[in-house]
Order: C-alpha cells, then sequence, then structure tokens
C-alpha cells in the first residue's frame, strides 16, 4: 500500500480502536460477543458508510495479522459477516446536488473570474475545471507532457506523514490508477493558460510552479474556496470541478469510450455513478419538462 493509504490505517485506528473496549483485553482472549460489542460502539458514533467500512479494513487487518502469528483462532470475516447492520445504522453523507457539483452559471462565473484575476492559482483552477484532472495529477503535470491540444496525464502528487508526524508531499511517477495513465483532449483556452505560465519565470518543468516549487494541491482548495466567496457562491472543493466536468461529457452524449479515457476510469459505471449530477439550472429543466410532457 501507498504511505497515505498507512498514514489513513494509523489514524483510523488511533481513533477508534486505541480506546476502544476491545484495547482492554488481550488479543487472544477477545471473542466473537466483544467484536459484536466493537462494532455496536462504532455504530453508536454515527459514522458514515465510508468511514465504517475503512475502520472494518483496520480490524480485518488486525485480527488475520494476529491469526498468522497465531496469536487467536478467531475468524474474523465469518464474526463480521454474521453481524446484521443496516443501512439505517449510518449517516448518510450530503448527496445534495448542489452540494456535489457546480451548477452552469456558476461555472461560467468562476471560469470568468479566473480569465479576468490570472495568478497561478486562479489560472490552476481555470485548468482544472476545462480539463476534469484530479487534483494530483494537475499538481504534477509539466510543461513536456504538453502537446498541440493534448496533455499527457502520467504521474500524481501524493502527501503522507513522515516519522516525524509530519506531512510530506511527493510526485509520484505514476498516476493513481492504472486507468490514469491516459491522454486528455484539451481546448485552445487551456492552451493558451498553459502558454501564459510558460512564459513566466520557472525554476522546474511543472506548469504550475510557486516559490520554485510545483503548485502542492493544498494551494488549489484554498484558491477555489477564495473565488467562490469572491463570488457569493457555496464554498466546494476542486474535486466538486472534476465532477462538473464528467457531468457535462456525459450530458454532451460522448461514446462512452471517450469519457471514461478523459475522466482517467476504467468504466463508464463508475463515472454514472459518481461524477454524474444534475447541473442545469430550473428555469431550463422546467422548460424541458414542459416541452416533453406537452402532448
Amino acid at each position: 500500500i501507498i504511505q497515505n493509504t498507512a498514514d489513513r490505517y494509523q489514524n483510523d485506528f488511533n481513533t477508534y480502536f486505541r480506546d476502544s473496549i476491545l484495547s482492554d483485553k488481550p488479543i487472544c482472549e477477545i471473542n466473537s460477543e466483544d467484536i459484536e460489542n466493537f462494532i455496536d460502539e462504532l455504530l453508536m458514533l454515527n459514522l458514515t458508510q465510508k468511514t465504517f467500512s475503512n475502520t472494518r479494513t483496520v480490524l480485518f487487518g488486525i485480527f488475520r495479522y494476529a491469526k498468522k502469528l497465531r496469536l487467536t483462532t478467531l475468524s474474523i470475516t465469518s464474526v463480521v459477516n454474521d453481524i446484521e447492520v443496516s443501512r439505517k445504522s449510518f449517516k448518510r453523507p450530503d448527496k445534495s446536488h448542489e452540494r456535489q457539483i457546480f451548477s452552469v452559471n456558476e461555472l461560467e462565473a468562476i471560469l470568468r473570474y479566473c480569465d479576468q484575476n490570472p495568478s497561478t492559482q486562479n489560472m490552476a483552477v481555470s485548468v482544472a475545471a476545462r480539463t476534469g484532472v484530479r487534483i494530483g495529477e494537475l499538481a504534477a503535470i509539466r510543461f513536456s507532457d504538453v502537446s498541440p491540444n493534448r496533455i499527457h496525464i502520467q504521474r500524481t502528487e501524493i502527501k503522507h506523514k513522515d516519522e516525524n508526524g509530519k506531512t510530506v508531499w511527493e510526485v509520484r511517477e505514476m498516476p493513481k490508477t492504472e486507468a490514469g495513465d491516459r491522454y486528455i483532449y484539451v481546448t485552445d483556452k487551456v492552451m493558451e493558460t498553459i502558454r501564459q505560465m510558460r512564459l513566466r519565470p520557472h525554476v522546474t518543468d511543472y506548469v504550475f510552479e510557486v516559490n520554485g516549487h510545483w503548485m502542492q494541491t493544498f494551494y488549489y482548495d484554498r484558491a477555489l474556496r477564495k473565488i467562490c466567496t469572491e463570488l457569493n457562491i457555496p464554498v466546494r472543493s476542486m474535486h466538486k470541478l472534476r465532477r462538473t466536468y464528467g457531468t457535462q461529457l456525459i450530458n454532451s452524449h460522448l461514446e462512452d469510450s471517450l469519457v471514461t479515457s478523459q475522466m482517467g476510469h476504467s468504466s463508464i459505471d463508475t463515472t454514472r455513478k459518481y461524477y454524474y449530477y444534475d447541473n442545469l439550472e430550473d428555469e431550463y429543466k422546467k422548460n424541458l419538462i414542459l416541452k416533453a410532457i406537452s402532448f
């Protein structure tokens, strides 16, 4: 596993295991009833289903390792799978469309603001909105990756904790997933933005650079937060720009293969399930529906 995944597991352990009811007993004495009580304790914390799933992964890892060392005979998979957990037990994340995506008008306002205020951070936000790349991929784009109306996405920024607990950012010479290594097509506007960036003083080959260093991902969310505040629209993360882009591709009726290659997904099901939202304005939707039912 990569380091930031290990960091997440460590954080989950510190949060949910270190002072739990399981920590009071030697692992060789923990039985299925203890596991059930631990899960009941977790569910009382009003976790999201994803957080519960991550915590269960840590639980599996602990007991499988203990079994490998012959410290327990407990079959953790069987025990956990026998415990009935209703979906109603979990906190429901905010899935409202207005929090998951930018509307057409909001996106236009953001792009207009970036064009009128061409700082490095704002131009990076503009490229993100117009390409849909992941924020870590955006940070790692180099001028050598760029050809006419195409960008080769082939690396990503990752972050993890060092031995002192300090956050460290690195560029990994591979994308997030195998499907993430791809060539994406970009507009003339994106090419013009990159050309403008090339005219600025550079120490590295990275397109977006601050203080002689690639512009780390925390700069991007900070910049978008400021833009949203200036425009008086709800603040959302950079990932919501990527979802907006995926929605635009699907709404444009592109071939599934083109959508997945642009997004860096292995399946169109991923795009449709996690990146497709309604971003049309209410008046436009109303007119579409009235037209459809005008029989």
